[in-house]
């Protein structure tokens, strides 16, 4: 029994690294879609002035 259990604390830690992985790529995607909505409101607002 206790190496299942072993076996299930493994996976848990596994998932759990896996969810920071993951919640770290969808902070970095936010700031990237800031960034790219901004240079596209730029870029539009250029082209209204002309």
């Amino acid at each position: 029994m206790p190496t299942v259990k072993k076996d299930y604390n493994k996976r848990i830690k596994s998932l759990e690294e896996e969810l920071v992985r993951k919640q770290k790529q969808i902070d970095d995607l936010k700031v990237q879609n800031i960034v790219l909505l901004k240079t596209a409101l730029k870029n539009q607002a250029k082209k209204l002035k002309n």
